[in-house]
């Protein structure tokens, strides 16, 4: 689900590179694969978008960041269709047959239309369509890929998961209670809380990105509870339990992994603090 609309984000990203060098291979990258990158953009809306509404289609499952569960059409899997067709309008690298979704009533691209109407609640974003259930990933990603800029939005969001014990003992959990409904059966049977209840430092760091960007001391006060925690064991877990101690699950047949390359995000926000005014961080 998200492997297309990171990828392109990521090489569009690249285009712009402040170094030419960078920029200028990346462009002729694109320009190589032309033709395979338009017919994976087809592809994938053909099979992932309703061509009704231009929402995830609700009748399919698919694999996403939370890889353990059938997917349907959460806040996170739109934020990916939404950052694609964000991609595809602004490098021509495919046909456009998202933008129509997302223009307001002056024919202007609003990027964030679909998720606001469907998903936002008043203080938070629902995880999935047809129920007002929360959950971490849902309220960060819209943010952090560049989709949303409302400032009150993005408060509301993060204290809503601070509020509710999200962000505890580290940040991010997916949830804050327990569930199974949509969990894959050897994952209940094997790790059933590997993606619910455990903080995932990955979330947390996304997560800590964007509450400096709003309230620079309490970030601050989190960031360094994070760099304590990777100075004591001397890496950045994958996943954390309620102790704060790497995850086991309780068959005790899977543990966290380590040096997990999401900690560039966590560098780069810790790296940020010292200039409070530079800019954030976000995809593509």
């Amino acid at each position: 689900m998200d492997s297309l609309p990171l990828l392109l984000a990521s090489l569009r990203s690249l285009t712009r590179s402040a170094d030419p060098a960078i920029g200028t291979r990346a462009r002729a990258l694109a320009r190589e694969h032309a033709d395979w990158i338009a017919s994976e953009v087809t592809w994938f809306i053909d099979r992932v978008v309703d061509p009704s509404t231009g929402l995830v289609r609700a009748d399919r499952t698919f694999s996403a960041h939370r890889d353990t569960f059938k997917n349907g059409s959460t806040a996170y899997a739109n934020t990916m269709v939404a950052l694609l067709a964000r991609t595809v309008a602004e490098t021509g690298w495919g046909p456009e047959l998202l933008s129509p979704f997302f223009n307001d009533a002056s024919g202007r691209a609003d990027w964030s239309r679909l998720l606001r109407r469907h998903f936002w609640t008043g203080d938070r974003f629902r995880d999935r369509l047809g129920t007002d259930e929360t959950s971490g990933e849902a309220n960060v990603w819209p943010f952090f890929a560049g989709l949303i800029e409302d400032r009150s939005m993005q408060v509301m969001a993060l204290e809503t998961l601070r509020r509710e014990g999200y962000a505890t003992p580290y940040p991010l959990k997916f949830e804050v209670e327990h569930r199974t409904a949509g969990e894959l059966l050897v994952f209940r049977l094997w790790s059933p809380d590997y993606q619910t209840t455990t903080s995932w430092t990955s979330l947390g760091s996304i997560y800590l990105s964007l509450l400096r960007e709003v309230d620079l001391v309490g970030a601050s006060a989190d960031l360094e509870r994070m760099r304590r925690l990777v100075k004591r064991d001397g890496t950045f877990w994958e996943v954390l339990d309620a102790r704060g101690r790497p995850w086991r699950s309780a068959s005790r047949l899977s543990v966290s992994d380590t040096s997990m390359l999401w900690g560039a995000i966590l560098l780069a926000t810790l790296e940020a603090t010292r200039h409070p005014t530079g800019s954030p961080l976000r995809v593509g």
